[in-house]
Formats: C-alpha cells, sequence, structure tokens
C-alpha cells in the first residue's frame, strides 16, 4: 500500500516540476503576458476543473475564450467571417472523421499519396513516440522537425554538426 502512494506521490511531484518548467518556459519567451495565456489555457483545456467549465459554458463558449485571448478580439463563431472563426466553425460543427486524418501531419502523407501520387511528398526521415530516440547521426545536413499533434513546436535544422542546443530543445518537448 505504502508503495502505490509513493508512486502516486512521484507522479504528482514530477507533473508539478513539468508544470513549473513549463511556466517558467513560457515566462522566459514571452513574459508575464505569455504566462498568463498559457496559464488561461490550461485551465480552460487541461485542469482538474475543465470539464466543469466546459460543461457549464459549453464547447463555443470555451472555444471563443481560448480564440480571444490569442487573436485579441472576441471571435463570432455563429456568423464566421475571418479564417479563425471558419474553422472553430468548423471544428465545433461539423462532424467529419477525414478532418481528424487531414489534421495530422503524418497520417495525411497517405491521403496524399492516394490522391496526387508520392512525389510530390517531402523526404520522411523517422516517424516516432519519444523524441529522445530521434537518430540525430543518421540525418542530413538540412532538415526539419514537426510534431504531428501541434502548429508551433517546429525546428528547423541547417547545419547537423551543431545540433546540440537543437538536441535539448526537442528532448524538452517531452516536458509540456
Amino acid at each position: 500500500m505504502r508503495h502505490t502512494y509513493k508512486h502516486k506521490l512521484i507522479g504528482k511531484l514530477e507533473w508539478t516540476v513539468s508544470l513549473i518548467a513549463s511556466a517558467y518556459r513560457r515566462f522566459q519567451t514571452g513574459g508575464v503576458s505569455e504566462l498568463l495565456s498559457g496559464s488561461f489555457d490550461w485551465v480552460l483545456l487541461r485542469s482538474p476543473v475543465s470539464d466543469f467549465l466546459k460543461s457549464m459554458l459549453g464547447r463555443q463558449r470555451i472555444e471563443q475564450l481560448v480564440m480571444a485571448q490569442h487573436l485579441h478580439y472576441w471571435p463570432d463563431i455563429c456568423d464566421p467571417t475571418s479564417f479563425n472563426e471558419h474553422i472553430a466553425y468548423r471544428k465545433l460543427h461539423t462532424c467529419d472523421s477525414r478532418f481528424v486524418d487531414l489534421s495530422d501531419k503524418y497520417a495525411v502523407r497517405e491521403f496524399v499519396r492516394s490522391k496526387v501520387g508520392e512525389e510530390v511528398l517531402t523526404d520522411l526521415y523517422w516517424v516516432g513516440t519519444d523524441p529522445c530516440n530521434i537518430p540525430f547521426d543518421d540525418l542530413p545536413n538540412e532538415y526539419v522537425i514537426k510534431s504531428t499533434h501541434d502548429s508551433g513546436h517546429v525546428q528547423v535544422i541547417s547545419c547537423n554538426n551543431t545540433i546540440s542546443k537543437e538536441k535539448n530543445k526537442i528532448r524538452s518537448y517531452r516536458t509540456q
């Protein structure tokens, strides 16, 4: 019984350290406003109270709150005019299973291959779930590292000989 409690405590401690490290990185890159923006996202989308907030406010209001802090205006999802508003409307009101694959950078390759052909696809050097396993020594001198689930984590590598700094950045994504 104590062993289980100890594992839970260690897990919570690791989670807390990860959360603090993420907050510190946000503060370093964008100051207080970026830190608060990240905290707001966390409360709305990932915190223990997020399910309660979603049930009380509804999906559309949560989407508007998240969008407003990044767009700096209140989005009109019911009558969309901007590109972002149209995307939000589609996300909330369209049930099409193709969007799951089309929004995944790796899964969409099969769709493109079947519709257009393989010759239009860029070279793919590695796919995996743990960035610590990226075979940096086997990669060419110039390449791009992207995650499939996010649009912000892109690393453009122009010289593989000076990769140590980039390796640390990529490995830090695990804690986010």
